[in-house]
Formats: structure tokens, C-alpha cells, sequence
């Protein structure tokens, strides 16, 4: 996340626009963004929604108005990605190509492979999809073709998950990453130094960070995981984690 000063005046400013009658959108929130605007707009008498382009997508822009917001005003331009062995991509790899672009994080939202269309279906900000349909040619060696379509009739495939649960010492990340995959807590705080740790979207840079329920986390080479629930374990000074890997 962004600072969190910043981020929180930019809240303000969309409730000033809610004040002047406008409604007023932001980029697409890590979920720590979404529960900080939630707590900030729940204070305020306006209307506000999150949407991501798509019932089933995860990462989402919030709305607040004087009045509804319909899904189909949100700025959320989608894209169906085709192309000669598209699924030898990652979701990194397409990302990269975004980011290569000059993007930013901000502006991308879910990234979703649906093998059923053999597609995979990209949620952007409208305001960068111009470029995107421009200049989005390649990622890694594959060749890609875009097309926009609507993400409101699409059905896309559900997330799968394997459920792990284990006790770590504290909520600290580096206790937490080295319980979850079998690390020395040595090893967990390399992987934050290397910057090999996303948490909400964002570099993970302090072993000291809390993890929270709601979390989603990445971990370079080891997966990109959800956090469930916590909870007080029956075993002294122990912390009890559920938390998703995804598939």
C-alpha cells in the first residue's frame, strides 16, 4: 500500500466529490486499501461499493456517491488475451508485461486464466486501456491478440485452493513465512531482505510486518497463499494459522 497518509487523503477527496454530488472512484485496492476505505466511508452518510469488472474477481475499485452506483459506470475496461501456448504464461509473466509498459499495480487488477476459453481475461482501469490494447504485443516469447469484452456476463472459472494450517510463534512475517514453508526463521527473513515477499500488492520490507486475517501474500518460488483465519492455539504462546495456497 501506498503511504498511508496519502492514501488516506485521497479517501477524503472522494468523499469531498461524493459532497459536490459526483461520484468518485479509486484504482484498484490491495484488500489492506479496501478494509482502511471501508472504515473511512462507513463514517460518511454516502453510498459506497466495491467492484472489480466481475463478481468473482478479487481485486477491486471502490465507489462513493450521494446516490447507487451502477457496475457498469466503473472506469474497469477487460480484456480476452488469446494466443499460441498462452498457458506456458504465469500470472507473473503477464503482469511483467504490464508493468513494462509503465503501469503500475494501481491501475491492474485481476488477471484470470480461464482454460475453458483458453483466454485469460485482463481487468485494467479505463483510463490505461488505450495504451494497453496499443502496446501490449508480447509476454515472455508468446504473441499475444486483445480484444475487449464485457466482464459482466463472463463467467470465470472459481479460484482453487489447498488449505494448510500450522502454529507460528507470533502474526510476525518472518515467524509466520517460516512456519508456513517449513523454514528456519533465518531463511523466512532472507526471502523479505531479497524482496522476494509481495504482501497486498505491495513489497513486503519490514520482517516485523504483522500478518493479518484477509492477507494475500506471494512468495517468490513458493506460491502465493491467503490468509484465512488466526486464532489463539491451544499450545502456549502459539498463534493456530489458516491460510490458502493457491493453486
Amino acid at each position: 500500500m501506498e503511504d498511508l497518509e496519502l492514501f488516506t487523503a485521497r479517501l477524503n477527496d472522494m468523499v469531498k466529490s461524493a459532497e459536490n454530488g459526483k461520484v468518485a472512484f479509486s484504482h484498484f485496492l490491495t484488500e489492506e486499501e479496501k478494509l482502511i476505505s471501508e472504515n473511512v466511508f462507513n463514517k460518511t452518510p454516502f453510498k459506497f461499493c466495491f467492484f472489480g469488472g466481475n463478481e468473482k474477481t478479487q481485486r477491486k475499485i471502490a465507489a462513493i456517491s450521494a446516490f447507487p452506483v451502477s457496475e457498469k459506470s466503473f472506469p474497469i475496461t477487460v480484456f480476452k488475451i488469446t494466443g499460441h501456448e498462452l498457458f506456458s504464461l504465469s500470472h507473473r509473466d503477464i503482469l511483467g508485461a504490464l508493468m513494462g509498459l509503465g503501469l503500475t499495480r494501481q491501475s491492474v487488477g485481476d488477471i484470470c486464466f480461464d482454460k475453458s476459453s483458453n483466454a485469460v481475461y485482463l481487468f485494467v482501469t479505463k483510463s490505461v486501456a488505450p495504451l494497453i490494447k496499443e502496446e501490449l504485443k508480447t509476454a515472455g516469447r508468446v504473441s499475444l491478440t486483445l480484444s475487449e469484452v464485457s466482464g459482466l456476463g463472463l463467467i470465470l472459472p472459481d479460484l482453487e485452493f489447498t488449505d494448510i494450517t500450522f502454529t507460528a510463534a507470533s502474526k510476525r512475517a518472518d515467524a509466520v513465512i517460516a512456519a508456513l514453508l517449513n523454514l528456519s526463521r533465518e531463511k523466512a527473513s532472507a526471502l523479505i531482505d531479497s524482496k522476494a515477499v509481495i504482501l497486498n500488492g505491495n513489497l513486503l520490507t519490514r520482517r516485523e510486518k504483522e500478518i493479518k486475517e484477509f492477507d494475500i501474500f506471494t512468495v517468490k518460488g513458493f506460491g502465493k497463499f491467503k490468509v484465512d483465519f488466526t486464532e489463539l492455539s491451544a499450545k502456549k504462546n502459539r498463534i493456530r494459522f489458516l491460510i490458502k495456497k493457491y493453486k
